[in-house]
């Protein structure tokens, strides 16, 4: 079972990484994810949001989220905290 992946620089198309957010909404039991330095911002702010939750670490440097992606997944990421 796959719990820890790293992405990081990997150059992920948007075809890839839309992909890889629809597989981890569907089943996934990934607790860590690195997904540094490839661009997100062709993620759906509710798919990305929903898809985050399910994780405890999520390492985004430099992914290009724009406010509105930020704005979505903050709310969901501080509920989930407390």
């Amino acid at each position: 079972m796959l719990e820890d992946l790293n992405l990081c620089r990997t150059d992920l198309t948007n075809d890839q990484v839309q992909a890889l957010f629809q597989a981890m909404s569907q089943n996934s039991c990934l607790k860590k994810l690195d997904l540094g330095y490839i661009n997100l911002s062709s993620v759906e702010s509710r798919l990305l949001a929903t898809t985050l939750i399910k994780l405890k670490v999520a390492d985004l440097k430099y992914t290009h989220l724009s406010t509105y992606q930020m704005t979505s997944i903050l709310p969901c990421t501080q509920s989930h905290t407390e």
